[in-house]
């Protein structure tokens, strides 16, 4: 089975000419181009992702091996600079929103929805983006992701320079039915106070100087095996700068030894589930390593912002139509189980077994 072609005929299923013409009319962006036009560039950019292109000049190289009209370089350079990053952006929430109805239904429903809050820093020389200067000698750029531990699929996205703190993004964000994790780069007493009056569950790492006012302990069952020692509420900071409300707060300790300090406004749930429940925050760590080790993320073609951001955005489209295509198929197979990291590397190697392939084409079949 040839992956682009399987790739880009999902992609027009969940994103259609049309679409595409209502959000570049959004933009008022006038696509003058007639073989070079937005939805050729979108099919560049995810196949750069897909086959792991090194830049411009290698696409034109190996752009025909993935299925793929002829583009010299400079004509895919100037398009990549071109085109509006927000349209790759906006094509990224409507695709995430499509391919959400199908994970949700081929996915367990568990009581507590975890979303994971984090982001990753893309690093380069400082001369390479001059517009994103970072520490030292170095620019860089970050993606703000919102991640759905259970679907494995991220729910939001945000892109930023990378000397955006974290916790200045989407901070007062809710996600009704959720609970919100993160780590104590998003420690705010503000952001604490709006989710509780907000009813937004959330269990946030706090920083290990973070200061306990009129500290009352809760009454739990003693166990000899749990990592949790301390299990209270209190008003978090200082005298002068504190929180309005109350908050639990729960300290354990993790499979190293080291001591996890999180603050949470959930009371219905035992200390060790919290605990549990902060835990699954690695899963967006693994997310990020994935993407930027199998979808070139690490690599970027171009130096303006809408070069870097329309690379970025379209690796994580890639993502969105691999993950798909794995969950349906996964829910239906008999025989071979692939994880989503074998069936990515099979169906890179165009090998996958007989029965996927029959499934995946089964996928395709019920997006017409």
């Amino acid at each position: 089975m040839k992956k682009f072609s399987m790739i880009f005929e999902c992609i027009q299923s969940f994103l259609s000419k049309d679409e595409i013409n209502s959000i570049l009319e959004e933009l008022d962006y006038k696509d003058t181009s007639r073989k070079f036009d937005v939805e050729n560039l979108l099919k560049h950019w995810i196949a750069s992702a897909v086959d792991g292109w090194k830049s411009f000049r290698d696409g034109e190289v190996r752009s025909k091996s993935c299925d793929l009209d002829n583009a010299d370089f400079s004509t895919f350079s100037k398009k990549a600079k071109d085109v509006p990053f927000e349209f790759f952006k906006r094509a990224f929430s409507l695709i995430l929103s499509k391919t959400n109805r199908t994970v949700r239904r081929s996915v367990a429903s568990e009581t507590r929805k975890i979303i994971a809050v984090d982001s990753t820093t893309m690093t380069f020389g400082k001369s390479k983006l001059p517009w994103a200067k970072y520490h030292g000698e170095k620019s860089g750029v970050k993606l703000h992701i919102h991640y759905d531990v259970a679907s494995e699929m991220p729910v939001k996205a945000e892109e930023t320079t990378g000397l955006v703190h974290d916790a200045s993004v989407s901070k007062y964000d809710t996600f009704e039915g959720t609970v919100l994790v993160k780590d104590r780069a998003y420690t705010d007493i503000k952001v604490f106070d709006s989710h509780k009056s907000a009813k937004q569950q959330f269990v946030v790492r706090l920083r290990n100087n973070s200061k306990f006012i009129n500290k009352k302990s809760l009454q739990r069952m003693n166990s000899s095996d749990s990592s949790v020692y301390e299990d209270f509420t209190c008003i978090l900071g200082t005298a002068q700068n504190h929180s309005s409300k109350r908050h639990r707060v729960v300290f354990f300790k993790e499979y190293s030894g080291k001591e996890i300090r999180v603050c949470t406004n959930m009371m219905d749930i035992s200390a060790e589930a919290i605990a549990e429940i902060y835990k699954t925050r690695w899963q967006i760590e693994v997310f990020f390593k994935w993407i930027k080790q199998n979808l070139n993320a690490k690599r970027v073609f171009g130096t303006t912002p809408n070069a870097v951001y329309g690379q970025l955005y379209s690796g994580l489209i890639a993502y969105l139509i691999l993950k798909v295509i794995h969950t349906f198929s996964l829910k239906r197979a008999r025989v071979t189980e692939y994880s989503f990291v074998d069936f990515y590397r099979n169906l890179a190697s165009e090998n996958l077994c007989t029965e996927w392939v029959c499934l995946v084409y089964a996928f395709l079949r019920s997006l017409w």
